[in-house]
């Protein structure tokens, strides 16, 4: 198995629980399983990075044409 890598990330504890009760809908055993696994969507896409930013549901349903969009950053060439 690779080895791992700790990581922090701090959040509010509101979002915290939220995102831990998804993880388990998910059926992901762990909060930091559920998090890995969207960093591996985001680098496997290699794509935009696209948030909808909202402070609680209820905001979301009412904003839900607002977005965030961060663009890829081009790739720097590799040298042979």
């Amino acid at each position: 198995m690779a080895q791992r890598k700790a990581a922090a990330v701090s959040m509010t504890e509101d979002l915290f629980d939220r995102a831990k009760e998804r993880a388990e809908s998910l059926g992901l055993t762990t909060f930091s399983a559920y998090v890995v696994q969207l960093i591996r969507a985001d680098v496997a896409a290699r794509g935009a990075f696209v948030l909808n930013e909202f402070e609680t549901p209820s905001e979301a349903e009412l904003n839900a044409s607002e977005k965030v969009v961060y663009p890829a950053k081009k790739q720097a060439k590799k040298k042979s």
